[in-house]
Parts: structure tokens; sequence; C-alpha cells
């Protein structure tokens, strides 16, 4: 037992003595140990490692199943804004008697926030965001960020009278948003605000044609107009903690792609509508942005998936296919659409996302949209 006990007491010396050894002629040949932070993606391709087409890194999952449909709104007008963390603000009500409310998923809870129209009102813990515009029609106008703290109702605003501010979103206790800077282009750009700190910081300035950011965490997802009418548009990722900034690849440059219709950011993991302008053809990728590989859900399509939505929680996708709203399990071997037995279907149209576990969507009831309804399902997988 001695001698046993003596041999492995030299084995691990040795081992000590040889690590010790390789670590000395790193340093003394310049080279430096590896960070476990984000580094530069892995190949000098566009949009990180391609991975076979339609194969899944990491498969097992079990089948996803949609639970019975629970109604959040009666028969009045009523339409969803924006998602966050799980929770919908929407707008409930006509005109001068409209409301903007919380909707929880979980509980089936109608909140209200406000007894009038908030554009943008997303929320983010115990912060409510929006914008409001002053004089709209005036020469000089001003277009600004509104803070609240729901617990104190307290409010502010972000910059100052002059600024022009746009599309922003929140996530934890970041907000980022577009701003114009008055017209000043070496200062417009994307600007965030920090909520904890009280700070405000730039994340990309003096570039022109960007905009439109999303975030999730330390990731924000934008878009680069590079080329003028050009059938296509970059969108870009930048880490908030490194400041790294990349490509991830081109999307569709339709109208409406600036407002998420052909990406959506959820944690780590961006859906975006890759977009082959010379064959017309679109089909449906997923990024990941800590290992920068990418990876082909959907085969080419004359038809790109549009009105993205997603969850890395339930791992499932929603996007518009030719008019059809698919729920896409994208942790099977071969990403697979969901059977979803719920009341969407409606000849006067319907709105379906995906929050955490739960699908939620709204249908409309009659032509005129002045009958609507508000739906969630759980998701079992």
């Amino acid at each position: 037992m001695k001698n046993w006990r003596s041999g492995l007491s030299n084995v691990l010396v040795l081992v000590f003595l040889v690590g010790l050894a390789a670590l000395m002629i790193a340093i003394l040949s310049g080279q430096k140990p590896q960070s476990a932070g984000p580094g530069p993606s892995p190949v000098a391709t566009a949009i990180g490692v391609q991975v076979s087409p339609l194969s899944s890194p990491a498969p097992g999952a079990s089948p996803i199943k949609v639970g019975n449909p629970i109604q959040l709104t009666s028969s009045r007008e009523a339409s969803l804004l924006k998602e966050n963390q799980g929770k919908f603000t929407g707008i409930v009500g006509r005109k001068d008697n409209a409301h903007t409310v919380l909707f929880e998923p979980v509980t089936g809870e109608e909140r209200q926030l406000a007894d009038r129209v908030l554009p943008y009102a997303q929320v983010s813990g115990n912060w409510l965001i929006y914008l409001e515009e002053s004089n709209p029609t005036a020469l000089k106008h001003s277009r600004r960020i509104k803070i609240r703290d729901l617990k104190t109702q307290q409010e502010f605003p972000l910059g100052n009278e002059d600024n022009i501010q746009s599309n922003p979103e929140i996530s934890g206790n970041i907000v980022v948003w577009d701003d114009a800077r008055n017209g000043n282009k070496s200062e417009a750009g994307i600007y965030a605000y920090d909520l904890k700190t009280g700070k405000e910081f730039p994340v990309i300035v003096g570039q022109p044609k960007i905009g439109y950011p999303r975030i999730s965490g330390e990731w924000i997802v934008y878009l680069h107009f590079a080329t003028e009418r050009a059938s296509t548009v970059e969108l870009r990722a930048h880490s908030l903690k490194v400041g790294e900034d990349f490509l991830i690849g081109l999307i569709p440059n339709s109208q409406d792609s600036w407002f998420g219709t052909h990406y959506a950011i959820d944690d780590d993991k961006v859906v975006w509508t890759k977009y082959d302008p010379s064959q017309y053809l679109g089909e449906l990728h997923l990024y990941d942005l800590k290992t920068r590989t990418d990876r082909q859900l959907t085969e080419p399509n004359n038809f790109p998936p549009a009105g993205l939505s997603m969850s890395t929680k339930s791992g499932v996708i929603v996007y518009n296919d030719a008019g059809k709203r698919v729920v896409l399990d994208w942790l099977q071997s071969t990403p697979a659409p969901v059977s979803a037995t719920v009341p969407i279907a409606s000849e006067w149209g319907y709105e379906l996302s995906v929050a955490g576990d739960y699908l939620i969507w709204e249908i409309s009831l009659n032509q005129d949209n002045s009958e609507q309804q508000i739906y969630v399902a759980k998701l079992i997988r």
C-alpha cells in the first residue's frame, strides 16, 4: 500500500511539472491563455459555422404538445403590443375608451397600466417603458421614451426635450433605442440606459443607416442598411459585455422588415430569415450568439418566413409561412411543426406568438376588428 501511494505521488508531481513547463513555454513564446469570454467568429464567414441543413446539434428532446386554450379577454377590441419575459402588453377598448394593459399568461390576469394608449409599451420586472410624442405636427417636436416604476408609479423621460427617439426595447434593467440626436449625424445611432445605475451610454453611434435594435440580456441585434434600395439588409449582433460587433446574415429588406418581421432574439439565440434575392428564396435559420453557429431550420421557399417569434425556454419558433402560422419545435432532430388544436382560425385574420412556455394569440371576430379575443395555451414537453 505504501509503494502504491508513493507511486501515485510521483505521477502527480510529474503531471504538475509537465503542466508548469508548458505554461512557461507559452509565456516565453508570447502566447496568452485563452479567455472564456466571447471571442471572434471561428470561421471567416458572414454567418458563422454552417452545420448540416435541417439537423440538430442536440437531438433527443421529447415532442412538445399544446395544452387547452384559455381565453384572456371577452369579445371586445383587443390587440397585443409587445412581449417581454413571458408577459404581454396590449390595448383593450376603442378610441377614447382604449387603455393599455398587461397580460399574464400564467395566471390569466389582466392588469391595467394606463387609461390611454401607450405606444411601444413594454414591461420588464417593475419597469414600464413607452414612447410619447409632443407636438407631432409642429415643425419642432420631440419623441421621448418614458420610464415608469410600477411600484412607486414615479415616471421620468430619457434624453432632453429636443430628442427624437424611436424603437425602444427593454431587457432586465437595460433600455435601448434609436436616437436621431437632433439630426447630428456624428452623434446619431443606438443608445442605451441602465435603470440600475441611472446612466446613459452609446452602443453604436456615428454610423449612418443603422437602427431597429432588439435586446435580450447582454446581446443586441440591429439592422444595417448598407446599400441604398437593396433587396436585403444586414442583420448584425452587438455584445454589451465585451463590445464585439459582427454580421449574422442578410434578411429581406421589405417594407416591414424593421419591425422585427424577419428577426427575433431571446437569450443568446436569434431566429432570422436568410434571403437569396437572386433566387427569390428565403429560409428560416437559428443563430447561436455564444458559439457563433448557424442552423438551417426550413427548406428554401418562395415565401420567406415572416412574423417571427421565439422562446428559448420552450424551444419553439412561431412564423408565417405563405399566410399560415406555423409553430416549429427546433429541439427535434429534424425541426417539426407542432400539431396544435387551438381556435386560431378566423376568416378575418389572427396573430400568434410565443412567450416562455405559452402560445398567445388574438383573433378577429368581424371585418372591422371591433370585436377580438385573446387566448393563451401552455406548451408542454
